[in-house]
């Protein structure tokens, strides 16, 4: 059965003159172009609603509504602007509308944020004003709501060696905000006061892709160097090199090295890539996806490609992929949305187009979305699909907040990280569980000790993170007073 369907997948696509990707790929079918006509697609946003978003780069969103059909005019303008790059969707956006839109002006970049009324598009406010500094070029400028309710901002070096190392500086880096603006209180450098306090990595040239895997781990896409003349003592990394583009794991604090080292260069305290292209191939990647076949999809603008990369049981790729070379042009955007079970993105140039492709060859999309979308074939949803199908559906966790400090109190010191990605989040580990267990046993029994049991759990590291995952721990003999949990093994 399944390798009958493999057959009619490969025959269809054969047909359509495209390339057909092996059943390894996990992408169902050819893709369909759901939008031409379009100028510079940089971002695609697809709505639970059944409506999908589209920024055109000279300053339009555009509308596909939920019957397919592109609308004739932009939904929102702005002819001040230089660019209009990335858009992301507020977590709760299913019920408060707020939509965050990456603007460049000559004067510098910022944040805003539009007002969603299912009919038409408004600028709220300016919620990071930065001004981000911009050459016009290396802005980078993707945007994504992460697992913790934060705002991940990619910004370009703007072909400045001394501004990704500089963590006052804006430029070259990943920023984290709150969704007012604000810097949250847990980000590394937030000690540091000034910008630091926006920062979330650093020693970045032209960072792009981003997107959260299953596991709660942060992938971003970042241009290698393009023939850099600087100084190859101070910065040997961007001295007269070409290409190696970069797959990066990103975490807290976490220094990627640019101008000092580039592709598969490593010195004490910088983080070499994960993958890279090559010494002599460039693939200057676009946006990025975690798609629920757990696989991450990157489009790339030079390479003309879709790279899949399958990621192994540790922190690595297992196997990567070039699908549909040559078929579509030059390719930038990249999003996954759960309610199609689908992989949407978009191509540039004279072929500029939206395209999408169903993911995987059995199970159903996530549920809960609403909306009237076009119906798909049935999918498998991953963890990851979940996590942003709940954000569509606009549950979105609600975190506590630190109360101001008294007037003439010293400053406290930032609190300690305990989210996705830190060691208190991985480590969280036995006792937790045990909590959980003892827990369950009190409830069972009827002690009085329940509610410290279940007050001991909720405190540990890995309750405090709340990262949208199934549940860490395994419990057995469910209904024995005696069960026992233990932490899952990783990957299920």
């Amino acid at each position: 059965m399944l390798s009958a369907r493999l057959s009619v997948v490969v025959l269809a696509l054969a047909c359509a003159g495209v390339a057909a990707a092996p059943a390894a790929a996990s992408l169902d079918g050819a893709p369909t172009v759901v939008a031409a006509g379009l100028d510079t697609p940089w971002d695609v946003v697809p709505l639970s609603d059944g409506r999908t978003l589209v920024t055109e780069r000279p300053g339009r969103i555009r509308v596909i509504g939920s019957d397919g059909a592109l609308r004739p005019a932009p939904a929102y303008s702005d002819p001040t602007a230089r660019k209009f790059l990335g858009l992301e969707p507020h977590p709760d956006h299913a019920r408060n509308g707020l939509l965050y839109l990456y603007v460049s002006r000559p004067s510098g970049s910022s944040v805003v944020r539009l007002k969603d009324t299912g009919t038409e598009l408004a600028l709220d406010r300016v919620v990071f004003p930065g001004p981000i500094a911009t050459d016009g070029n290396h802005d980078g400028g993707r945007m994504r709501f992460g697992p913790d309710g934060k705002l991940y901002v990619t910004t370009g070096d703007i072909h400045d060696p001394d501004l990704p190392q500089d963590r006052q500086s804006l430029n070259g880096k990943i920023l984290r905000l709150n969704d007012d603006g604000s810097a949250p209180l847990d980000n590394p450098f937030v000690g540091e006061g000034g910008n630091a306090s926006f920062v979330w990595s650093t020693g970045h040239r032209h960072p792009q892709g981003l997107a959260w895997d299953d596991r709660g781990r942060l992938w971003q896409t970042e241009h290698g160097p393009s023939g850099e003349q600087y100084d190859a003592v101070k910065y040997p990394g961007g001295a007269g090199r070409c290409c190696r583009d970069e797959l990066n794991l990103i975490v807290r604090g976490g220094n990627y090295g640019w101008p000092v080292i580039s592709g598969g260069d490593t010195r004490p305290g910088l983080i070499a890539p994960v993958a890279q292209s090559g010494t002599s191939v460039a693939w200057a990647p676009g946006g990025l996806a975690f798609a629920g076949d757990g696989k991450l999809y990157a489009p790339m603008l030079r390479d003309v490609h879709l790279r899949q990369f399958t990621l192994d049981a540790g922190d690595g790729v297992a196997s990567q992929q070039a699908l549909y070379r040559g078929t579509f042009g030059r390719l930038r955007a990249a999003s996954y949305d759960p309610c199609r079970a689908a992989l949407w993105f978009t191509a540039d140039g004279a072929s500029a187009a939206v395209h999408r492709v169903a993911v995987g060859l059995e199970g159903r999309p996530a549920p809960g979305c609403g909306g009237a979308a076009a119906p798909m074939a049935p999918r498998s949803p991953s963890p990851a699909a979940a996590i942003r199908a709940r954000q569509l559906r606009g549950e979105r966790r609600r975190e506590p907040t630190l109360a101001p400090p008294r007037a003439g109190s010293p400053p406290a010191a930032p609190p300690r990280y305990a989210g996705p990605g830190s060691r208190a989040w991985r480590a969280a580990g036995a006792w937790s569980c045990a909590a959980v267990a003892s827990a369950r046993v009190a409830s069972r029994s009827g002690s009085a000790s329940a509610a410290t049991a279940a007050s001991a759990a909720s405190r540990s590291p890995l309750a405090r993170s709340r990262v949208a995952r199934p549940s860490p721990c395994r419990c057995v003999s469910r209904r024995s007073p005696g069960a026992s949990c233990a932490p899952r093994p990783a990957g299920r």
